[in-house]
């Protein structure tokens, strides 16, 4: 087993019942790959394991297993837990919306396109040369806020696909990446070449002890949790926190008043554009192949002001104020979009939580005391 990971199992926890975690020793892993055998164990959403366990984990009570993947992904989804009493998940336990995103980002997310580009990042992002610098920058400005310590905690990390992303654990000794997708772990680890923990896990539980986390960062993925689910979520970042120490995490609105101003101006402007240069070109955001659909469930400020800001000392800051559309639609090199997007950039530092509330992306800084 990776040394990273045995050394953190202290700080591991059940995500079905918070027991302690503990590796499974030799002997009882050929017991309980006997079984498995035999064909007589199967996990909490009532799937038969059929491969023996080269390496597991298991709770302190022996009620539930964890295998261990390569030596190094701890699988500790609450649905594929080992349940040694044979009891099955609750269906509400692991919704299909959730499986849905899984899904999305086993078989097509990480997976990589013609230019050996994630296809996520080819679908959702604006690559090109005119916006490159304007979003690199909004990538970077999150490491003022996360300071430094032992364990940097990245919720639902994806595969790291931006090497901005990188820098966000250059203060901590190890970077802990958990994700749904068993690729994005993988793809993860290869980023990051020996300096992390990888755990395949659920937002909503995530399977790690109470204030041993030195900070969080989750980036655009609390909207694709169901939303009744949401708030849990940030919880669960909160809750692992040490004192003292803060969560970032970037969010996307429902409705951000500032971006339907924004199109209501800028289109006419680039309609007329158009006109006088004889330009026939679509107002349309990048061309994506045919791909599964994922799932989102966005909220707006009230949720955040209700839920969030209060029960956890939160404040808001900006992450980008403009949309991936309005980036797609409006920021090109002969309508100045260089100096469009610096003045932009400008903006987002002078007034961060003016434009957190009304802008496309904010960031909530969750602050514990």
């Amino acid at each position: 087993m990776d040394q990273h990971l045995r050394n953190f199992i202290p700080n591991l926890r059940c995500p079905v019942s918070r027991e302690e975690i503990r590796e499974m020793t030799a002997d009882e892993l050929e017991s309980l790959n006997n079984s498995i055998r035999s064909g007589a164990i199967s996990n909490r959403e009532g799937k038969k394991i059929e491969e023996p366990l080269k390496e597991a984990l298991v709770t302190t009570d022996g009620v539930y297993v964890y295998p261990v993947t390569d030596g190094y992904v701890a699988e500790m989804l609450p649905d594929s837990a080992i349940s040694t009493k044979g009891m099955k998940v609750k269906p509400e336990e692991f919704a299909d919306d959730k499986k849905k995103v899984r899904d999305f980002y086993d078989d097509y997310g990480w997976q990589k396109s013609d230019d050996s580009s994630y296809k996520d990042t080819v679908t959702f992002e604006d690559r090109r040369p005119v916006s490159k610098k304007y979003w690199s920058r909004c990538h970077l400005r999150l490491n003022k806020y996360l300071g430094s310590g032992d364990y940097l905690l990245d919720v639902a990390s994806g595969a790291i696909p931006n090497d901005e992303y990188l820098t966000y654990s250059q203060s901590f000794k190890l970077r802990i990446c958990m994700d749904f997708s068993i690729l994005a772990v993988k793809e993860a680890a290869a980023r990051l070449d020996g300096r992390g923990i990888f755990i395949l896990g659920d937002m909503t539980c995530i399977p790690i002890a109470d204030h041993c986390i030195d900070a969080v960062i989750s980036m655009h993925t609390v909207y694709h949790v169901p939303m009744a689910q949401q708030t849990q979520a940030v919880a669960e970042s909160y809750r692992v926190l040490k004192p003292g120490k803060q969560a970032v995490i970037v969010y996307s609105w429902r409705d951000s008043e500032l971006m339907k101003a924004a199109f209501k101006i800028w289109k006419p402007v680039l309609n007329f554009y158009k006109q006088i240069r004889g330009k026939a070109n679509k107002m349309v955001g990048p061309k994506t192949a045919d791909r599964p659909d994922l799932f989102v469930q966005q909220q707006n400020y009230d949720w955040f002001s209700k839920h969030v800001k209060k029960q956890y000392n939160a404040r808001l800051v900006v992450y980008s104020a403009i949309s991936r559309s309005f980036s797609h639609t409006f920021l090109r090199k002969k309508m100045f979009g260089n100096q469009v997007s610096s003045f932009i950039y400008w903006l987002e530092n002078k007034f961060p939580s003016v434009l957190g509330r009304w802008g496309q992306y904010p960031v909530f800084i969750l602050n514990k005391q």
